[in-house]
């Protein structure tokens, strides 16, 4: 008889396949678990590609018109795999696998956990919170318990790369990389990087402007983006380079409006003892700062906090903090921080196996009753 426990993992965005991959690299060395993982694109690759031999991976397609007929294969499936927990990534800021299957799981009262990759991130989704949320720190947990009053349990970042990158020697130009988000539904984001350009040209300083497109904007936003670009008159390109890693290398200076980006640049300087790219968030136009509010219930960038970069709040800071970035005047602040971020504490996680085990023969005892 099969007396071990049956994890359930599921993710759909990249950050959280990331944060998934390296929960499920923890668990799958404890003996008492059988591990199951469903995923929906754009995860699905990186998991495909990242999981070890022997687990069990499924792939879907979220591409169903008819909602109860998508819940009815997910409620299925979960009951094939006599799931005992759920751990999620989140899907924000549209409802997706993850929160789907917690809405699954509440009905057939099966214990839940998301994890959060951003500080105080709750995805309402089907109406049903998870029944724990795995946290990256104090802050997070203190946002996410008050605005969600549920359970946390601090696990720390876990949505680092293991990275087996062979870099050539990093030739420092003046390079600035912009890491685009799915905000073109803004009149402020265009607006935002068009003030940008302006303002770096007003540095006098040289520097050639390559703008990353985020996987989710469309090619009509792409092509009229460019055209202003061209009316600018600067040394600009679309970037093509498929890895993200070796895109923030080539840069000196790193700006988005509040990218996880600025998590993966953090990663990279923190595991090749780098010093560059500096990085700058955009937080000052007023339609971006309230859809980040709405959509975060935040007033502040969390990687601001943790001093992994400089954010400007308000326009009128605009030039100086850019002046300031281009003298090279964050490297040092934003390196020094580092270590600390990122040191990920093995009892953290065995923190959770031991909640995880104490839930379980909870439910079994129940069940003896």
């Amino acid at each position: 008889m099969d007396n071990k426990i049956n994890l359930l993992f599921s993710a759909r965005d990249i950050a959280s396949g990331y944060s998934i991959i390296n929960l499920i690299n923890f668990f799958k060395k404890k003996k008492i678990y059988n591990i199951s993982v469903i995923s929906s694109f754009p995860a699905s690759k990186l998991l495909s590609a990242h999981l070890s031999k022997g687990i069990s991976h499924t792939v879907i397609k979220e591409n169903y018109t008819n909602q109860n007929k998508f819940i009815r294969f997910l409620t299925k499936f979960i009951e094939k795999k006599k799931s005992n927990f759920l751990i999620t990534g989140l899907s924000g800021p549209d409802k997706s696998i993850d929160e789907a299957l917690i809405f699954i799981c509440k009905k057939k009262n099966i214990y839940s956990f998301s994890y959060q990759d951003f500080c105080g991130d709750i995805n309402f989704g089907y109406g049903v919170l998870p029944d724990c949320y795995l946290v990256t720190d104090q802050l997070s947990s203190k946002i996410t318990k008050k605005i969600s009053k549920k359970k946390t349990i601090i696990v720390g970042h876990l949505n680092y790369k293991n990275l087996n990158l062979n870099f050539k020697k990093k030739k420092i130009m003046n390079r600035v990389l912009f890491c685009g988000q799915p905000l073109s539904f803004l009149n402020g984001y265009q607006k935002t990087i068009i003030e940008l350009v302006n303002a770096l040209k007003k540095q006098k300083k040289h520097f050639t402007f390559s703008y990353r497109p985020h996987p989710k904007e469309k090619k009509i936003f792409l092509n009229n983006l460019s055209k202003k670009f061209n009316k600018l008159d600067i040394d600009f390109s679309f970037s093509k380079e498929k890895i993200l890693y070796k895109d923030l290398y080539s840069s000196k200076y790193v700006i988005s409006c509040y990218s996880s980006s600025i998590m993966d640049l953090s990663i990279l300087k923190n595991n090749y003892n780098l010093k560059y790219p500096n990085s700058l968030c955009l937080l000052f136009n007023k339609d971006i700062k309230k859809y980040y509010k709405d959509y975060t219930r935040l007033n502040f960038l969390p990687y601001d906090r943790m001093k992994l970069t400089k954010t400007v709040y308000f326009k009128k800071d605009l030039n100086r903090y850019l002046k300031k970035l281009l003298d090279n005047k964050f490297n040092i602040p934003q390196f020094k921080n580092l270590r600390t971020i990122f040191e990920i504490k093995k009892s953290s996680l065995e923190k959770l196996n031991k909640y995880i085990m104490n839930q379980h023969d909870k439910n079994c005892n129940i069940h003896k009753e």
